[in-house]
């Protein structure tokens, strides 16, 4: 049989991302220790590449943004699969890969996204941690100067190839820090207004999805701040050239 870890290449994107990113390559070692480790740089300025280095990554180096990044790894990769691991995540399911390579084979299968645990529901396309296949990420032509919501183009392939996202539960804990930047809802909603082809639609879209990130923590005071993160977004949306530089 031939061994799983040939099949894929983990791909971490990062900038300046010292906080996570020896949490999370420490769960991959752990969890997953013969992985082909790929970290693709946005030529941080802290310790990240060292910490990277320091577990044996390859590390490649970019200076055009995530949506680069993200198109680039397909390019880097020589394997079948790619698995997206967010430098903030933390893999706790050393089953993840196996069971997305096995939901490959079922009909109409274009990505498998391992959710946070203890998260009910299943949302969008995240790239926290999801497997991809590298045909369908080559397939893709993800624009240069995107900073955020490159998923959304990742997503529109799939549905336009009438793909099929699945979810694995309880496959990781992702601290978010990104989250924790002061304009990170209004960047978020730049980046729904500029990559957006039916603007209503995503506008919509976009909404839900803060809905059931936010309801997904079970906590009361995420859940009231609902409201507040939606007018937080629809600020960036509206005005999205005063937001799309706030966070990168």
């Amino acid at each position: 049989m031939k061994n799983i870890n040939a099949l894929f290449d983990v791909v971490i994107r990062t900038k300046n991302s010292e906080r996570g990113i020896g949490k999370c390559l420490a769960s991959i070692r752990r969890l997953i220790p013969e992985a082909h480790v790929i970290v693709i740089d946005g030529k941080s300025t802290d310790n990240t590449v060292r910490i990277a280095e320091s577990f044996g990554s390859e590390i490649i180096y970019e200076d055009k943004g995530l949506s680069f990044a993200t198109g680039i790894a397909g390019k880097v990769s020589k394997k079948d699969f790619i698995l997206f691991i967010d430098s903030d995540v933390e893999l706790i399911n050393n089953k993840f890969p196996d069971i997305a390579l096995n939901l490959f084979k079922k009909f109409k299968t274009g990505a498998v996204v391992g959710n946070s645990l203890h998260f009910p529901f299943n949302y969008g396309l995240p790239l926290g941690l999801t497997m991809i296949k590298r045909h369908t990420l080559n397939s893709i032509d993800f624009p240069e100067n995107i900073k955020g919501r490159e998923t959304y183009y990742i997503q529109s392939y799939l549905r336009k190839q009438k793909l099929k996202v699945r979810y694995v539960n309880n496959s990781m804990i992702h601290t978010s820090h990104s989250r924790e930047y002061r304009y990170w809802p209004e960047w978020q909603g730049a980046y729904v207004r500029i990559t957006a082809e039916s603007i209503l639609r995503e506008y919509l879209y976009s909404l839900l999805v803060v809905f059931l990130m936010l309801s997904n923590s079970r906590n009361i005071k995420n859940f009231l701040y609902i409201p507040v993160y939606w007018i937080r977004l629809t600020r960036g949306f509206v005005k999205p050239h005063k937001w799309d530089h706030r966070i990168y």
